[in-house]
């Protein structure tokens, strides 16, 4: 603004325009930006007292492992209302199967619902199918912490079944290679600290009206700890003990994936980028599948089942 027309205001509208322009720094996030503390001091709170009922289990899948193979544990993290969703991954790639001497079982992590219809279609779901572990924690996307909380109790003791040897975390609208997914699994030792996907390494997003927005009393750093995108984290058995072993004593984090990469971080496993998961979503080849691409993010329903069948049918 041009300093004489800024003079000639009245007070009145000086005072007007600066406070509008408080207020958009304030909603743009820069207030905040300004005053966050170096990630050079990140140093995460420690509760030991920290309660976390929410994973409390509602419903249980069947256990199908049964031999003395190597096993491989799908947890998919699934909205509720995704009912059609859940059903066209059983189609494709979201089925018990043995792949070369590994068991794999898939399982859908899936929270309660306050609308009772919907709450009722996932309980006889979960009778029908027995694919699904419920948990007490309402269904939403600042919630899916506990959604991670509850796959790394089970996949460390699930109920009535052996352990797994290695865990994959995925999302519902990613289509996974199981074939290269468990040749890449049996590159690893179950009892080594493997953490790996497609790695971020980036800032907290402060402006307030953006899907993670976070706060300066919710996380005051610079930057995050690098983490794997939660749409699919590879784990053996070996990280997944170490989680659980500290996780619950954390300061809890609305996002999953970063508040796994500050776990990773706080016991000392480093996060590993791995470009055979893929985040952006965009048109895998044959090709790529063929050269060792395990996991691709971003389809519709329809999308999924036509080029799953596409490249595999």
């Amino acid at each position: 603004m041009d300093f004489r027309k800024w003079q000639d205001l009245s007070a009145y509208k000086k005072i007007a325009l600066s406070g509008v322009t408080v207020l958009l720094l304030w909603l743009l996030g820069f207030t905040d930006k300004m005053r966050e503390e170096s990630f050079e001091n990140f140093n995460w709170p420690n509760l030991k007292e920290q309660q976390v009922p929410a994973t409390r289990f509602t419903q249980f899948p069947s256990c199908r492992f049964t031999d003395d193979e190597k096993k491989l544990m799908i947890l998919i993290k699934s909205s509720a209302k995704n009912e059609a969703m859940r059903e066209s991954v059983r189609k494709t790639w979201g089925v018990y199967r043995k792949e070369r001497q590994v068991e794999v079982m898939p399982i859908f992590v899936v929270g309660r619902v306050e609308n009772s219809e919907l709450q009722r279609r996932v309980e006889k779901e979960s009778e029908q199918k027995k694919d699904i572990l419920a948990i007490s924690a309402i269904d939403s996307y600042r919630n899916n912490t506990f959604k991670l909380f509850a796959a790394i109790d089970y996949a460390e003791n699930p109920m009535k079944c052996e352990s797994p040897d290695y865990i994959l975390l995925v999302d519902d609208d990613y289509i996974v290679h199981i074939t290269n997914l468990v040749s890449f699994a049996k590159t690893k030792n179950e009892n080594d600290l493997v953490y790996e996907g497609f790695v971020f390494d980036t800032s907290p997003f402060r402006m307030k009206i953006h899907k993670h927005s976070i706060s300066l009393a919710e996380y005051p750093y610079s930057r995050y700890p690098p983490y794997v995108s939660a749409g699919a984290v590879f784990l053996t058995s070996g990280t997944v003990k170490r989680f659980k072993s500290f996780m619950r004593s954390l300061k809890m984090f609305p996002f999953d994936d970063v508040f796994t990469g500050i776990l990773a971080k706080m016991v000392g496993i480093p996060a590993t980028h791995n470009d055979n998961f893929v985040f952006w979503s965009r048109r895998v080849s044959q090709k790529e599948w063929n050269d060792g691409i395990i996991a691709v993010h971003g389809y519709a329903r329809k999308d999924l089942e036509y080029e799953y069948n596409q490249l595999f049918g």
